[in-house]
């Protein structure tokens, strides 16, 4: 392994340790409020009297964002050049196009790109996110009935299988009366640049949108209507996300530098072991199963400190495989759809300490080695 990919590695793997003692603080730190692993897609249809015009937004979370700026990097320098992030965008484009479908009447309509934007914000435990937002024009057809009206399906199938928040708005402009949408007319996270709070925990998921239209001469445009949308945040901000940040970033700078220290990184996993400790303070994380477990069998000083390594070690694993798993295997495996076997590994061994101590318990056998007295 080159020097360059060690302090790549060593530098998710610090990343990875921080993102999670983060997310374990009881006010929320996550510089993405969805997770870090989450693939986030909004599109918003606005119908004018000169045709349909789309767009469409990708947020991508801090892995994921990880392994496409992996992707963009050709060069392995770091850094995303000017040439780098056109071919990425000329590439990510047609990807796009292929992905969404957008039909008048049954009919395919071709999306022309006129707009795009590739940025990347700061994240958490200094990694980026990735925010694509591009817009797309449709033309309808001229020949058609100045009062006929219309009817439009719109479909997204990118990444469908990922986590994230889906969005889908329908708008209109000047002239133009929207019939029967299943879609909401008003935009509820600013293009996804502000998740709101509430629906955190039951996010967007809508892929498809269908709707009529028909001309309205001289009706006015919904409200906030603004063709192609502004691109910017509110106030004329960059359209970073308000709660992004280097959080845990001077962590990671520890083992990124041009030259890879033994103090650097033993300096890393020091911080990582004094907070991991502080991060064990926090509810969750077995404890309790652990703790009732050495009451119910009357564990020694020698047992706690046994089980409590074996928290810490199992802790640990489970990082590190979503840290391996995102650099060396993520275009097999998608990190996410780790977490359903680690949760039924998770129950299950705790189930099976349960039974166990239930066994000892109703036997009348002895736990942990301990002899029995008749008092």
């Amino acid at each position: 392994m080159t020097p360059r990919r060690l302090r790549r590695t060593l530098a998710i793997l610090v990343a990875f340790l921080v993102l999670l003692l983060a997310g374990g603080q009881p006010e929320r730190a996550s510089a993405h409020p969805l997770g870090n692993f989450t693939t986030n897609q909004y599109g918003r249809i606005e119908v004018t009297a000169d045709g349909l015009r789309l767009v469409y937004v990708l947020d991508l979370a801090e892995i994921p964002a990880f392994q496409e700026i992996q992707r963009i990097d050709t060069d392995g320098d770091e850094n995303v050049d000017d040439a780098e992030r056109e071919a990425y965008l000329t590439a990510k484009l047609t990807e796009i196009t292929a992905g969404l479908s957008l039909t008048l009447d049954g009919q395919p309509l071709p999306l022309r790109p006129v707009a795009q934007d590739l940025s990347f914000p700061d994240g958490q435990a200094g990694l980026k996110l990735l925010r694509l937002r591009a817009v797309f024009e449709a033309p309808t057809d001229p020949g058609a009935s100045p009062d006929q009206a219309r009817r439009v399906t719109y479909r997204n199938d990118i990444a469908v299988d990922r986590l994230g928040w889906k969005e889908i708005v329908v708008t209109h402009g000047e002239g133009i009366r929207l019939e029967g949408s299943d879609a909401p007319t008003a935009d509820v996270s600013d293009e996804l640049r502000a998740y709101p709070e509430d629906l955190l925990s039951t996010p967007l998921e809508q892929t498809t949108a269908a709707f009529g239209f028909i001309p309205a001469p001289g009706g006015a445009a919904a409200a906030g209507f603004v063709a192609g949308g502004a691109g910017e945040a509110p106030g004329g901000g960059s359209g970073i996300r308000p709660d992004g940040g280097g959080t845990g970033g001077r962590f990671a700078a520890l083992v990124t530098g041009e030259e890879l220290t033994a103090v650097g990184v033993a300096g890393a996993l020091l911080a990582a072991m004094a907070w991991g400790a502080a991060h064990a303070l926090s509810p969750g994380h077995g404890k309790t199963v652990v703790g009732a477990y050495l009451v119910g069998s009357r564990g020694t000083a020698k047992h706690a400190l046994f089980l409590g390594a074996t928290v810490t070690a199992t802790h640990t694993v489970g990082v590190l495989a979503l840290g391996l798993v995102t650099l060396f295997a993520s275009r097999y495996i998608v990190p996410e759809q780790l977490y359903p076997w680690m949760s039924l590994i998770s129950g299950l061994l705790v189930v099976g300490m349960g039974l166990l101590v239930l066994r000892q318990r109703v036997r009348g056998g002895p736990a942990f080695g301990h002899h029995h007295h008749e008092h």
